[in-house]
Parts: C-alpha cells; structure tokens; sequence
C-alpha cells in the first residue's frame, strides 16, 4: 500500500519549535570527537595520553552508537520520540560535564562514552522525528540539518587549539557544554506540549508500539543503506581520530596547521551535505553519488600516499567530500521508508551495522599502524575498502522502499 503524498505546507507553519530544536541538535551531534582530537598533546601536558587511549578516544563513539541503537527504537517506542530525545540532550550533557572535570584518560574516556550514549541516541531519533514533524519537507530537512551537522563538525577543529592554548583545554570543554545546554530548552518545552504528552501516553500504553521491530535486516535495501552508512562512518571516524597525527607525520606541519586541515576535511562534508539530501530526493541517482565517493576517496588517499606534502590541502578536502553517502544514508532512511516507525527501525538496525563496523577505523588503523610503524599499509586499506560501496549502488539503483522489500503495508503513523 503506498503513502498518500503528504501536503506541503510552509516550513515554520505549526513546528517552528521543532525546527529551532532539530537544528540546535545538529550543532552538537558531531563536535565530541572534533573538538578533542586536535588538543590531545596539551591534554597530555595534565596526564597522559598515551597511543592506545586516543584509538580509544575515537572507537568509543562509533561503539556507544552501535550499542545505543540497538535500544533506541524501544526506548523511543515507551517514551515518545520527543521525550527521549530530551533524554539523549541530557546524557550528552552529562558526559561533557565529567570530560572537563576528568584528571585521567580512564575517567576523560568514560566521560566520552556517557556522552556518546546520548548522541547515539539522538542520532537514532533524528530520522524518524524529521519524519514526523515535516513528512512533506524531508529532502529539504535534511539538507538543512545535515548542513548544520557539518559545519558545527567543522568549527572545533579550528577553534579548540587556538581556545585551548589561551584558556586551558577545559575551557574549551566547557565552552561546548554552553552550547549543548541549549539545545534541551526548545524540547524540554516542546514535551510537555498537549500534542507531546498525548503521543508519549499513546506510546507508552501500545504493547504494539512497545514491540514491534520491523524486521528491516531482511530487506536489500535496508541492508545496502545500513552497509554504505557503515564504510563511509569508517572513513569518517578514522579521520577525525588520526588525520592530525597523520599530518604532522606525513605532511610534517605542526600542531594548529594540522588542525586546521581537520577543519577543511569536515568542512569538505559541508559541500555533500548542501547539495546530496536535495538532489537525491529529486533525481534518485544513486549510483553517481557512490562512484563519485569512490573517486574521492582514491584521491585523497593516494594524494597523502604518494604526495603528502604538496596538495595537502586538496587531498583533505577530497577525503571531506568523499563521505557524501553518509548524507545521502540519512535521507534514504526516510524517502526509503513510508512512515516515521519503519524509519526509525531502519534507522536504529541501519547505525546499529553502520557504527558497529565503523568500531574498526580508529581502532584498525592504529593497530595496523603500530604494527607497519607507518602510514603506507593504513592509507592502501583504506583506500581499498571504498571499493566495496559498488555493491550498495547496485541495490539502491532499484529504488525500492523497504515496505516492498519486505511485501508489507504501510504502518499507521506513529
């Protein structure tokens, strides 16, 4: 049974709450990881750091997503979708505030991991709730919350140095636990709205709400989307956890000029998120998205191989740009689905793979690193790995909804 087209109706008519909300979400969704990573030698100035804790550092998130989005549809199905996003805001509050007043890389680790939890959590949500709230805007939506995801990506890796050095490195801490706090006002005012409180009874009375798991790991599609989210996220966390050492070895910068070169690889994502959402929902073309990743990503990684000190710059932004599917997965959960219950089953059972695997590239590149004492070994496997994205561009080329791959009807709204 096919979805009727929903309505469209001007962006802020009767959800500007929920709108300032998802965007002020997208602000702290990616800066945990950014805005470490680049300080962890004046870290190192306070307690030690050593080569393992930082693989730590950058396995946990991927690992606290994984393990979150195993529970966040049940989560959400007692609560509410509003209500457990509130709840995500908070963890990710709470992680920051033990990061700063941490004084060993055990308890700075499982200050990470609180905080990851809760963005894992959001993560799960944020789907399901653009569904919900602009069913008839989700292409733009998307783009618009994805956008801001990138650029708030981006700014720590240009600030924290700077910050840091000036203030100290909890300053800099601090400074964005100030911004995560933010973000709880508009839901914490949005779940206690008539329409809120309804849903999240309704939610928490349904035994079908409470139990139902659309079985979406039997459907190509939703496997496929789950597998590109997965191969691109490997990308993305090895970057963030190791890009800057990588650049001071390879490149021989020093310390702030390689985190400025962080800065241009997550601003790179900034392109893919503007342009992907939209055009993906308008021309489905799939299969160019990936093969145009796939050149990217051979670029930057044969760029920093054989050429690392010349075209620096470019091979950064490339390997920033490459990850385009990571948006491009975001939207699919959506426009691959018909209602906000099958995209929140995709979209817990699709990071659940997805982060799952990603597990493997801060971890795998530091074990290969340590045991080449070098970078030649790492660059080729990753390089290698993003050949494997062929195979998703052959299943989503047929543009199937996960409803038909499963010969199931539309279920109501939630």
């Amino acid at each position: 049974m096919t979805a009727l087209t929903p309505t469209v109706r001007p962006l802020w008519h009767g959800r500007a709450l929920a709108l300032v909300g998802i965007l002020l979400v997208a602000v702290n969704l990616r800066t945990l990881n950014a805005m470490t990573s680049p300080i962890i030698p004046l870290i190192n100035q306070d307690f030690p750091v050593p080569t393992l804790a930082v693989s730590v550092l950058g396995t946990t998130l991927p690992l606290a997503f994984a393990i979150v989005a195993l529970v966040a549809p049940r989560v959400s199905g007692r609560l509410g979708l509003e209500p457990t996003m509130l709840l995500a805001l908070g963890l990710m509050l709470a992680g920051q505030l033990v990061r700063i007043l941490s004084f060993n890389w055990q308890l700075l680790s499982a200050g990470t991991l609180i905080a990851a939890f809760g963005t894992g959590l959001a993560n799960v949500v944020m789907s399901p709730i653009v569904k919900k709230f602009f069913p008839d805007r989700i292409g733009l939506m998307t783009t618009i919350y994805m956008s801001t995801l990138m650029i708030f990506q981006a700014i720590p890796a240009f600030t924290s140095v700077p910050v840091s050095e000036a203030f100290g490195w909890r300053s800099n801490l601090t400074l964005w636990a100030v911004i995560a706090l933010t973000a709880i006002v508009p839901w914490l005012i949005e779940v206690r709205s008539p329409a809120a409180r309804a849903a999240a009874a309704h939610a928490a009375n349904s035994p079908r709400t409470r139990i139902t798991r659309f079985p979406v790991w039997k459907s190509p599609t939703g496997v496929a989307i789950a597998l590109m989210l997965a191969i691109v996220t490997v990308d993305a966390y090895a970057m963030f956890a190791w890009l800057p050492t990588i650049m001071v070895d390879l490149a021989g910068v020093d310390l702030a000029s390689s985190g400025a070169l962080t800065g241009v690889f997550a601003l790179g994502g900034l392109i893919s998120s503007l342009t992907v959402p939209w055009m993906v929902a308008r021309f489905k073309k799939t299969y160019v998205f990936v093969l145009v990743s796939i050149a990217l990503a051979l670029i930057g990684y044969g760029g920093l191989l054989l050429s690392p000190s010349v075209g620096t710059i470019l091979w950064a932004a490339c390997l920033g740009v490459s990850p385009m599917l990571f948006p491009l997965s975001m939207a699919l959960i959506n426009l691959r689905t018909r209602s906000p219950e099958v995209s929140l089953s995709l979209s817990g059972f699709s990071q659940v793979l997805g982060y799952g695997l990603a597990i493997l590239g801060p971890l795998g590149v530091g074990i290969l690193h340590e045991a080449t004492g070098g970078w030649t070994w790492v660059l080729i496997a990753l390089a290698a790995k993003s050949l494997l994205l062929i195979f998703c561009a052959v299943v989503l080329a047929r543009e199937a909804h996960v409803e038909d791959d499963l010969r199931m009807p539309a279920p109501s709204t939630i």
